[in-house]
């Protein structure tokens, strides 16, 4: 497992706050074998940014004919894929599951698709086989 993380640091307000700025952690967690190539990643705390796309991100040769496909990034290693897969093919973008007490329990970013940065969060590939 390899964890690439960007450290976001906020930058200062024209209006003065109790609480005082924090770092913000974006860590790509990635399975070995799967590398993703981009820009390092610089905004503030309450900005958008862009996720690495599919075509950012390889996984090894596989000795099987199929080869994954970066279709996003989940907030939780076992996101559903057939949630991701069909959010994707039908261009719906983001999307979030809840638990039955209405607690947000996972979110699904579309590779290359755009998160605002409010807390510290860890973002695992989701791959299509």
């Amino acid at each position: 497992m390899v964890t690439i993380t960007f450290i976001i640091i906020p930058t200062a307000s024209t209006e003065s706050s109790a609480a005082a700025p924090r770092a913000i952690s974006l860590d790509f967690v990635l399975p070995t074998g799967i590398e993703c190539q981009f820009d390092s990643v610089e905004a503030s705390l309450g900005s958008w940014i862009e996720l690495p796309s599919a075509s950012d991100c390889t996984i090894a040769p596989r000795a099987t004919d199929s080869q994954p496909t970066l279709i996003g990034w989940a907030t939780n290693a076992d996101f559903p894929i057939d949630i991701a897969q069909r959010q994707v093919d039908n261009d719906w973008g983001a999307y979030e599951t809840f638990n039955n007490d209405g607690q947000l329990t996972g979110v699904f970013i579309p590779a290359g698709g755009y998160t605002l940065l409010s807390n510290d969060t860890n973002l695992y590939p989701i791959w299509s086989e």
